[in-house]
């Protein structure tokens, strides 16, 4: 087969961009630090100088998060064909943006019943108006005795 120089160059440039695009993702994701904070359960991300104006998507809280623990997948696919965000041995994980705190209950429970798991959530907290949510969910899960475990990110700049 012989390729038109120009096009198989523009396809071979194409896919070294692409390959890394993907390997910046990836090592932005990695790259984000994240420390224990104000108790066992809290969070802080550590953003550089330079990260300081990234927006970070869920995927990158879900990768730094996850790496707490010694063993665990992300991204597992459950029987339903929904994605569990964090899969450890003991828990089974959503990680969420605190306004979306109400729908993070129902991933929980749905994960910790298909991988019979302990649910657990992990909320990210962008600002501090955002602390009523996590009150929200806090009495929540008291009022009607859900097995959910709650940890915390903070990303207040």
């Amino acid at each position: 087969m012989i390729f038109n120089n120009n096009k198989f160059s523009l396809v071979k440039l194409m896919f070294i961009s692409f390959i890394f695009a993907l390997l910046f993702l990836n090592l932005q994701a990695n790259a984000l630090e994240i420390r224990q904070a104000k108790g066992k359960s809290v969070y802080e991300i550590i953003r550089s100088e330079s990260e300081k104006n990234l927006k970070l998507k869920e995927k990158d809280y879900q990768a730094a998060f996850a790496k707490i623990f010694a063993e665990y997948q992300l991204e597992v696919v459950a029987p339903s064909k929904t994605r569990c965000d964090i899969l450890t041995p003991n828990y089974a994980i959503e990680v969420d943006y605190a306004k979306k705190w109400h729908e993070a209950i129902g991933q929980a429970l749905d994960y910790s019943a298909q991988f019979k798991r302990i649910g657990g959530i992990v909320l990210i907290i962008k600002d501090d108006k955002e602390f009523t949510y996590l009150q929200r969910l806090e009495e929540t899960i008291l009022a009607h005795k859900l097995p959910i475990k709650i940890w915390i990110i903070l990303d207040i700049m």
